[in-house]
């Protein structure tokens, strides 16, 4: 049976007789299959291994460049306010007509008329709007909201420009101003000035200077509440005030009559008429600069007490107000006497803090807080 095909029963491997005749059987070798498939897990655990598990690589962020948030002060609707004051000096007839709520700006400045020209050119003109010609302007809304709201407020700030010597250095000033909006694009309907800069000495146009009366201490704001309400006046201790120096000895004469007359006035028994003849005699500008600072002198010796002085302190604040034109909230009633006093004296100190400014030219008079602490500086320093 050489040349025949053999199964063996007990490992059932196939054989020809005659290529095996005289040979041992020999187990079967696995070895390259082993090495095989320990190849094959090895490869596919390298390539679950650099994959990721098979997972996919998750996406690179985009790099995105945000744009810096917007503020108040370089909002383009601040631009624009800022443009719209520069362009009042500057005769930027196309700004300021785009720029203005020329309606609301025409009803704000009491114009006649509406029409661009017409409002432009008050613009450049009015008074209130000199410092906005001459400075530099810079703008800032009021709020957040009025970077998105249909109408708004803002702030506009001048400063002086380089070379400017009519402003102290690092002052400035602030506009207040009303405007509309359409998105970004605006219209100035109102303005007001909010802070005034601070002058150097003696550059402030419009502002008379005047000579202290050295007899009389300089005048202090005082804040003060009576039946007027409350307000700062300005007050100067009382002092004696001797006769006007451009007085002749007839107006000197005539003042003092008049004084003692006034005084007088104030008792019960004397003639009723006595109070108004006694004024009637002062009429020109020479006879007041004579008879006020003997009125005062006389409410000067009456100072201490102005409580058991009343009534004739009443009297001469009368002769002061029809003299001048020029007032005082003088208290008369007998209200409370404690409250009563504080009030009588500080309407006697804003006489004499009035007689300091005006005792030169009694025809200068005008009430301008401003002008009464420049003159402090005109005369010298306080």
């Amino acid at each position: 049976m050489l040349d025949e095909k053999i199964e063996c029963s007990e490992c059932h491997r196939v054989f020809f007789v005659k290529s095996t005749a005289g040979k041992r059987v020999v187990a079967p070798d696995y070895t390259k299959a082993y090495v095989g498939i320990g190849v094959v897990i090895f490869g596919i655990i390298g390539i679950f291994m650099l994959s990721g598990g098979n997972k996919e690589a998750p996406p690179k962020k985009k790099v995105v460049i945000e744009a810096p948030p917007v503020g108040r002060g370089d909002h383009p609707r601040a631009i624009a306010l800022a443009k719209w004051a520069t362009a009042i000096g500057g005769n930027d007839q196309l700004v300021l007509a785009t720029h203005t709520d020329l309606r609301a700006m025409a009803q704000f400045l009491e114009l006649e008329n509406n029409d661009s020209a017409t409002v432009i050119a008050a613009l450049q003109t009015l008074e209130s709007t000199s410092l906005l010609r001459t400075m530099e302007c810079s703008a800032m809304l009021d709020s957040d909201a009025d970077m998105t709201a249909d109408t708004g407020t803002a702030f506009i700030y001048v400063t002086p420009k380089s070379g400017d010597d009519r402003f102290k250095r690092n002052t400035n000033g602030k506009f207040l101003v009303t405007f509309t909006a359409t998105g970004d694009a605006v219209k100035v309907g109102s303005f007001k000035m909010t802070l005034q800069p601070v002058w150097a000495p003696g550059k402030r146009p419009g502002v008379t200077r005047y000579t202290p009366n050295r007899d009389i201490a300089a005048p202090e704001a005082k804040t003060i509440t009576d039946s007027g309400g409350t307000r700062v006046v300005q007050e100067s201790e009382p002092a004696a005030v001797p006769h006007w120096k451009g007085a002749t000895p007839e107006l000197r004469a005539l003042a003092d009559e008049v004084t003692a007359d006034i005084v007088r006035s104030a008792d019960n028994m004397s003639p009723a008429a006595l109070f108004n003849r006694a004024t009637m005699k002062i009429r020109t500008m020479e006879q007041k600069q004579a008879a006020v600072p003997r009125v005062l002198n006389a409410m000067f010796d009456r100072y201490s007490n102005v409580n058991k002085n009343n009534l004739e302190l009443s009297q001469l604040n009368r002769a002061l107000i029809h003299w001048t034109g020029y007032a005082v909230n003088y208290q008369v009633p007998d209200i409370n006497p404690a409250k009563d006093k504080v009030e009588r004296e500080s309407a006697v100190r804003q006489w004499f803090a009035f007689w300091w400014r005006y005792h030169l030219d009694l025809s200068k008079f005008f009430d301008e807080r401003d002008n009464l602490e420049a003159e402090e500086d005109a005369g010298g320093g306080k």
